[in-house]
C-alpha cells in the first residue's frame, strides 16, 4: 500500500463529527475530501466558512479515497455503496442512538455489533471501528502531540490488522493514541452505554478497560 504521505481521506457527512475530523486533518500529510448527499458546489459553500482548505467533492470521488470515514447516521448505513467501496478502508463512526434515531429492529434483533452489520453490508471493504467514542468538540480540545504524557487514546477494532495500522496512524496524526481493541466484534466494548464510550482514557487505562470488558 502507499505511504501515508500520499493517502487520501474521504469523509462522508458534514455533521459536527465529520467537520471536526476534517478540521484536524488539515495540515497533516493526508489529503482530505468531504462529500454529502448534496451537490459538491453546495457542500463547498456550506463548509467554506469553517474548513478553508478542505475540498468538497462528489460522493463518487470520496468513495475512491484510500480511507473513507462514514460520518453519517447509522440508520443510513445501507446507503453506503458496496461496489465503489470495495478494497477501501471504511472507518465506521456511526452509533446506534435510539433516543435520537428511533428504534432500528434489524439492530435490536441482531446480537452482533453494529460494525459487524456494516461489514456484512460492505463485504469487500475493510471496516474499522473507531472515532465513535469521542465528541466532536473533544476532537479539537483533547489532542496532544505524540508521546506527551496524558495523551488521550481511542480504541480501534477491525478484522484486518493492516487496516487497524493504517487508521491508527491517522489517529496519531490528528493527536490521539490508538489502542488495538482486536476484531471488529469488539466494537461493542466501546459502544454507547459502555464505560469506555463515556470515559476519557490514556493508552494504558484504555487497555485495562478493554481487558476488563472482555473478561465480563
Amino acid at each position: 500500500m502507499r505511504s501515508p504521505h500520499h493517502l487520501t481521506v474521504g469523509i462522508l457527512g458534514a455533521g459536527h463529527l465529520g467537520m471536526a475530523i476534517a478540521a484536524r486533518l488539515l495540515g497533516t500529510d493526508y489529503d482530505v475530501r468531504l462529500a454529502t448527499r448534496r451537490p459538491a458546489r453546495v457542500t463547498a459553500e456550506q463548509i467554506a466558512p469553517f474548513l478553508p482548505g478542505v475540498e468538497a467533492v462528489p460522493r463518487t470521488e470520496a468513495y475512491a479515497s484510500d480511507i473513507v470515514i462514514a460520518a453519517i447516521p447509522l440508520r443510513r448505513y445501507r446507503s453506503l455503496p458496496a461496489e465503489p467501496l470495495a478494497g477501501r478502508i471504511v472507518v465506521d463512526v456511526m452509533n446506534y442512538l435510539p433516543l435520537i434515531d428511533g428504534r432500528i429492529p434489524e439492530i435490536d434483533d441482531d446480537p452482533r455489533s453494529t460494525s459487524e452489520l456494516v461489514q456484512q453490508h460492505l463485504p469487500g471493504s475493510f471496516v474499522v471501528r473507531t472515532l465513535n467514542h469521542i465528541g466532536a468538540r473533544e476532537i479539537s480540545t483533547d489532542t496532544r502531540p505524540s508521546g506527551e504524557e496524558g495523551r488521550r487514546a481511542l480504541a480501534v477494532a477491525s478484522d484486518r490488522p493492516e487496516a487497524t495500522a493504517r487508521v491508527s496512524a491517522l489517529l496519531d496524526a490528528i493527536g490521539f493514541d490508538a489502542v488495538d481493541a482486536g476484531p471488529l466484534a469488539n466494537g461493542r466494548l466501546f459502544a454507547p452505554g459502555t464505560p469506555i464510550f463515556h470515559g476519557r482514557w490514556t493508552a494504558d487505562g484504555l487497555r485495562t478497560a478493554l481487558a476488563d470488558a472482555l473478561a465480563r
